[in-house]
Parts: C-alpha cells; sequence; structure tokens
C-alpha cells in the first residue's frame, strides 16, 4: 500500500452546509489558532488565516476525519496536482529539540527581511513562486520592536512531529488540553496560507506563555476577532475546478441524494462558471462514509 495518495483530502465539521459552500464557492480561507511546542511550560499560539488538507491514502483517512468532524464525515478530495501546485507541505520538528520553533522561524525571518536569500536557498523547501510574490508585494515588513509582523506563510508551516495537542477556549481565555501525545507528522498536512486579500496592517495574532514574553490575551483576542472578521467581509477562496475533484464524500446514502439534488441547482463549482456536464463529472464523484466503511471492514 502507498504511504501516499493520489488524492488530497479535507474534512469539514461544518457538515452539509459546508461541504455544499466548498463546492460552490472552493476552500474559504479561515483563522486558525495553531499552538506550537516551545519549551515545557511555554506554548506559543499564533493566528493563522488558512486551508489545510492531508496526505492520506482512502484506506487509512477513517481517524483523521473522526478527528476533525465531530459528528458526521463530510470531505472533498482533490487532484495530487492540484495540491501540489496550490498547497505546501508543513514542515514537521521534532519535539525534543525544544527551542526548534523559534530558532527556524528566526532563521527563515531572518533570510527574508535582511537579505532575501529565501528565493535561492535549496535548504528550504518552500513554493518559491508564492514567495516571489508577497517579496514583489512588500508583504513582509518589521515593527517598532524590530519583531516580523507578517508572517503568515512561515509561521503557519511549521508544527511539532508529536506533541499534546491544546485548543484554545475563547471563553476561559485559555489553552486546555485536547489530546495527550497526539501525532501530527500522521496527519502529512499540505496547507494554503492566507495572503491574497490580507493588507500590511494585520499583523498575525501572537500570544506566548512564559518563559516567553507575554502579550496580553485580550489582544490577542482582539487582534484574532479583527483578523476573521477582515476575512469575513473580504473572503479568500483557493478555487477549483470541477475535474480537480477526485471524492466527494457525504456522511450517509440519504445525504449523497441530497447532495445530487444540491449540486443540480449550482451554477458555478469551485468558483467558477459551471454546466450540465460539470455537475455531472462531480455527481458521480459522491460516495457514503457509511458505504465506505462497510466495504472497508468486510476485507
Amino acid at each position: 500500500m502507498p504511504l501516499s495518495s493520489n488524492s488530497f483530502f479535507h474534512f469539514t465539521s461544518g457538515g452539509f452546509n459546508a461541504l455544499t459552500g466548498i463546492l460552490t464557492n472552493g476552500f474559504k480561507v479561515s483563522v486558525s489558532h495553531e499552538i506550537t511546542y516551545n519549551s515545557a511550560p511555554s506554548k506559543t499560539m499564533l493566528g493563522i488565516p488558512m486551508v489545510c488538507l492531508c496526505d492520506i491514502p482512502l484506506s487509512l483517512v477513517h481517524r483523521h476525519a473522526n478527528h476533525f468532524c465531530s459528528h458526521n464525515v463530510f470531505g472533498i478530495g482533490m487532484t495530487r496536482t492540484w495540491g501540489e501546485r496550490k498547497l505546501s507541505p508543513v514542515q514537521y520538528y521534532p519535539r525534543q529539540q525544544d527551542f526548534y520553533f523559534a530558532e527556524n522561524l528566526n532563521y527563515l525571518s531572518d533570510l527574508v527581511l535582511t537579505n532575501r536569500k529565501l528565493l535561492t536557498d535549496t535548504r528550504i523547501d518552500r513554493n518559491f513562486d508564492a514567495v516571489a510574490e508577497m517579496l514583489e508585494g512588500d508583504c513582509f515588513f518589521i515593527n517598532s520592536g524590530g519583531t516580523p509582523k507578517y508572517l503568515n506563510w512561515l509561521t503557519g508551516l511549521i508544527k511539532p512531529v508529536r506533541s499534546d495537542y491544546y485548543k484554545f477556549d475563547l471563553q476561559s481565555k485559555s489553552i486546555v488540553l485536547a489530546h495527550k501525545e497526539y501525532s501530527f507528522y500522521d496527519e502529512r498536512e499540505w496547507r494554503y496560507i492566507g495572503r491574497g486579500q490580507q493588507p500590511l496592517n494585520f499583523p498575525i495574532p501572537y500570544y506566548s506563555e512564559q518563559p516567553f514574553p507575554i502579550i496580553d490575551i485580550d489582544v490577542y483576542i482582539k487582534c484574532s476577532e479583527d483578523l476573521k472578521m477582515h476575512y469575513a467581509s473580504e473572503p479568500e477562496y483557493l478555487g477549483f475546478c470541477a475535474d480537480e475533484i477526485t471524492w466527494i464524500i457525504v456522511d450517509t446514502e440519504a445525504s449523497v441524494r441530497e447532495l445530487i439534488c444540491k449540486i443540480n441547482d449550482l451554477d458555478k463549482i469551485g468558483g467558477i462558471s459551471a454546466g450540465s456536464i460539470d455537475r455531472y463529472a462531480i455527481i458521480q464523484k459522491i460516495v457514503s462514509y457509511e458505504r465506505l466503511q462497510s466495504d472497508m471492514s468486510s476485507f
């Protein structure tokens, strides 16, 4: 069995409506609270606009799907050529290297912010065209304290191999433990980091627990909400055409029939105008998760 899939998969916790939204407009960039490991007890939290997919064979995707879909599984598979053109692979760092995140981030930002060698530095595996676009647009700049304020693209592509999995609770304004020793590496994640519509006066929201300098948690929440409101008023989508879809996964056979009816009314797919041939093409790619589970358990 190959370790990589011919498809990149995205699963949504938003259910049927979220899936039809993706099919209609493309993948919408949303702000994620990314919590990185530095050195116990320190955890750094950043609000990064992104779209995430995973490079996992369909036969092994159930664990990932069940993790991201709290009740019913809804997802979409995209061709590998689309993924390699639109996405960048996440770089995983070993947790035992306590300061790897900070040191690697500083190295990357120094390259961009000082001598701009990033485009020719072979040690960095990145989408060079995307970096070139950002450099041309002067999207990187420094605040009065000398710290990079716009490093979404760099910070969003760094993640620990394995660590405790934390989530941010807005109500209690605290970082809470969701899973012990979660293997992020198993997700084989690829990402698109939002940048197309973000103006330069939006720094990435940043908060760190001790021993690193603390930025007030209320400031972090305010910055995160401002960024979310910006993407709500000026949404950014990662588009595709009908031929670039490989799978459309819904929870039940009843949802298959419901989605067919919905697709027949679509005038665009992935943000692109669509006709009857396009609608027919993606209807053929619908499958229910309950059927997949039943068929795979019979082997």
